[in-house]
């Protein structure tokens, strides 16, 4: 036997183990490649949706404190604040949201988000009770907000 048989045999013995190994590692490359993507892609939509409903919040937030100082202000020194000043002060709200709000945060929210109305909804109400000027958002508002959705 001389040194080149002895390393044929060698080769011919490693090779379909190396083969093997080689394939395999290749194969767990490819599946952390997969998931390495998704996970971006994960983040994104979450970075995309969190843009979304910070948008939302801020449209609403304005909206609120702009009725606050206007609408309800003049209602409640005229003495005709009541639920349904509520009610109407609160569509009224919503109406200047959805006219605000992107077309581009609008389709992500329409994307993510199963029921947008009353997202919405619990967004505007969540900005009533943090507001300064507080206006009480009346409960019977959701029927005017899913007339109105």
């Amino acid at each position: 036997m001389t040194f080149y048989t002895i390393a044929r045999d060698v080769l011919l013995g490693v090779s379909p183990v190396a083969t093997a190994a080689l394939t395999a590692l290749l194969g767990k490359a490819a599946q952390y490649a997969l998931h390495a993507v998704s996970g971006i892609k994960n983040t994104n939509l979450q970075s995309e949706l969190d843009w979304a409903i910070n948008q939302l919040q801020m449209l609403a937030r304005d909206a609120v404190i702009a009725a606050n100082q206007t609408l309800v202000a003049n209602l409640k020194a005229s003495g005709k604040w009541g639920p349904t000043a509520a009610s109407e002060t609160f569509r009224s709200v919503r109406a200047q949201v959805e006219a605000t709000l992107s077309s581009d945060a609008r389709a992500i929210l329409q994307r993510n988000i199963a029921d947008l109305n009353s997202f919405m909804a619990s967004v505007i109400e969540k900005e009533v009770a943090l507001a300064p000027n507080k206006a009480s958002a009346p409960a019977d508002h959701r029927a005017a907000t899913s007339a109105a959705g």
